[in-house]
Formats: C-alpha cells, structure tokens, sequence
C-alpha cells in the first residue's frame, strides 16, 4: 500500500497504542453489527425460501433468481463475519484462519458481487418478458438453473485474480492476509486496472442492460403496446404486473445504493488516495486517519450485509403473490383465514401467463 502525503501526520508511539485500542473498539461495535445484520439476514432468506418452496406455485423462474441473490447476500455476511472475526482477535488486517481462507473469503466479496448484479439483470429480463412479450411463454423453472450456474461462473471468473493476488506473511509475529508481489499475483498497476475493469462488469454493464429493459417495460406499460389484459376494465393484471416490476427496479436501486459507495472507497483507497498503515521493517504504524476510514468503511460494509434484510422488505412490500403466500404459509391457522389468503393469490404471474397464451392461442403451456 502506497505512503500517505506529507500532510498525513506520522503517528508516534503512544499514539499509535491508542489507534490500536480505538480499532478494537470499532471492530467490537462491527462484530455486533454484523451478527445483527447475519442474524436478521438469515431469518428473512429462511421465510423467503420457506414460502417460495411451500407454495409450489411461487416456485418460478423469477423466484427462483430471488433465492440466489438472498443465499448470495447472506453467504457475503457470513464472510464479513470472519474478517471481523479475524480483525478483533489478532489485531487491525491481520488474519488467523490460513492462507487459503485469507484467498477466499477476500475474494468471495468480488464473486458475490457479480453474481448479485447479473441476478438482477435476469429478474428484470423476466418481467420484460411477461410485460414486453405477452404472446410469449414466460422463461421457464429451470432455465433459472443455468442463469445461476452461469453467473456464478462468470463470478468465480472475475476473482480468481484477486484470489492469486493474497497471501498469509508474518509481520512481528502477527500474520497478515496482504497482496503478493511474486507471478501470478497482480502488481500495483495490474490491481488497479483490475479494479476498474471489475467496476464496469458489476456496475455500468448491468446499469445499462437494467436502464434499457426498464425503459422498454416502462414504456409498454404507458402506451399499452402490445396490450397486456383483455378487458380495459380490469386492471387487477396490470397493477400485479406494476407492482412486481416496482419490485424489480427496488431491488436493483438497493443493489446500487448498498455496493457502489464500497466499490468507491476501495478504488479510493488502491489509488493512494487513502492511506492506512505503513510498514518500517516488522513494524506496522497506523495513520492518524485510520479510525474515521474504519467508522466509513464499517459503515458502508454494514449496509451490504443488510442487504439480505432490504430484500425480504422489497418482496414484501412490492410482490403480491409473496405477500399473499406469506400470510397463508404462517397464519392460515383456520379453514375461513386460509380461503381468503387463498384468493389473495389466485392472479399469480402464471395466470398473467395464461391469459397471455389465450390471446395467442396457445392454451397449453408449461411455466
């Protein structure tokens, strides 16, 4: 890591043993904080696949990528969870758990990535099916399958490099889980480029597949080309379909709001913008500035592990058939309650599908 400027002030002695008890400060409030967002996480992934796989009918192709990305999300908190471990155990950075976890976990946090924001982008294609393409079959169950098996593959791809790039050295009887300077690990100049080339694949790719699909369901849904029910007068179809493509496009801003201020400060922070430590032969010094970096980077950090969280609200809040499907699934207790939920999930998105294969005379159709 690159030197501060001169107008970092270089910390003493003393002042050094006080960053180190102001860092395991903040990275006891980061361990509650992260268990909290891993608990709260867990809970919401294990109602969303409890519902989706108890009422078969939820268990689609759109809901099938939502599984992904909520077990994606909260696979990165458990990650997190062991970088904090790691942190407040040992020390600042350093790293107890051997060379091949310091690759991995490091790592896992650029795969996931990846494979939440493709996730999405197969979410939003979903809905532009149904709504864009009335007369054509939703994609089907297990094409789901493939999309997950493909961006994971796509996922592990982008950070194999990163991966070789680790390495566990030995600093003063501390293990550190730093960068490697020997083939094939990524130079100063390789990592950068690297980064940024990571940037473009997770966020300014999906951002313009998301715009253009989303400009195209938009679009349809305003103009009513090609029409998307049979009867003007009922809008029930049209406001399920509004409702899940709200969903899509929330799900999509949390994605951005929660990943794309991180990605910036570790860009800031591979650019030398940032400066934490410094290493004088087998001693680390910490910059004075380390505490208002980890207050941020904690900060910014504890929102992607909530995002697990942020998702169950979305589906909650914006899908229908889940939300109906939730109610039956935990408290029809009583034959009257569990036909009234019932009803509330009589218009899935395979009956939308339905009504699409009617007006195009295909009645038979698998979803």
């Amino acid at each position: 890591m690159s030197n501060t400027s001169n107008a970092t002030i270089a910390p003493t002695i003393n002042s050094n043993e006080l960053i180190n008890e102001s860092i395991r400060q903040i990275n006891t409030a980061k361990i509650a904080l992260i268990s909290l967002a891993l608990i709260l996480s867990a809970t919401g992934v294990f109602i969303i696949t409890f519902t989706i796989i108890k009422i078969k009918r939820l268990l689609n192709f759109t809901n099938v990528l939502v599984l992904n990305l909520c077990w994606s999300s909260l696979l990165l908190a458990i990650t997190g969870l062991v970088n904090a471990l790691s942190d407040i155990n040992a020390g600042f950075q350093t790293w107890q758990f051997g060379d091949f976890a310091c690759r991995f976990i490091k790592s896992m946090f650029f795969m996931v990535s990846v494979v939440i924001a493709y996730t999405l982008v197969a979410v939003s294609y979903a809905r532009f099916r149904i709504i864009c393409q009335p007369f054509r079959p939703p994609p089907e169950r297990h094409y789901a399958y493939f999309v997950i098996a493909a961006v994971w593959i796509v996922g592990v791809a982008c950070g194999i490099p990163y991966f070789l790039s680790l390495h566990v050295i030995q600093l003063r009887g501390s293990p550190f889980c730093s960068f490697n300077t020997v083939p094939p690990a990524l130079n100063l100049d390789q990592r950068k480029g690297y980064l940024i080339g990571l940037t473009i694949v997770i966020f300014a790719i999906p951002f313009l597949l998301q715009a253009a699909l989303n400009i195209s369901i938009a679009t349809a849904m305003s103009t009513g080309k090609p029409k998307i029910f049979i009867d003007p007068k009922d809008d029930k179809i049209a406001g399920v379909k509004r409702q899940l493509t709200l969903m899509s496009i929330a799900l999509v801003i949390i994605f951005f709001v929660t990943w794309l201020p991180y990605y910036i400060l570790i860009l800031l922070q591979t650019f030398g913008h940032i400066s934490l430590l410094q290493f004088q032969g087998d001693v680390v010094l910490y910059y004075q500035n380390v505490r208002i970096f980890l207050l941020i980077r904690d900060l910014l950090s504890g929102l992607i592990y909530c995002s697990s969280i942020f998702n169950v609200g979305i589906l909650y809040i914006f899908n229908p058939h889940f939300k109906a499907a939730l109610k039956r699934a935990l408290y029809c207790s009583t034959p009257h309650r569990r036909a009234r939920v019932e009803s509330e999930v009589t218009i899935t998105e395979r009956s939308m599908s339905v009504v699409s294969s009617m007006m195009a005379g295909k009645i038979d159709m698998k979803y």
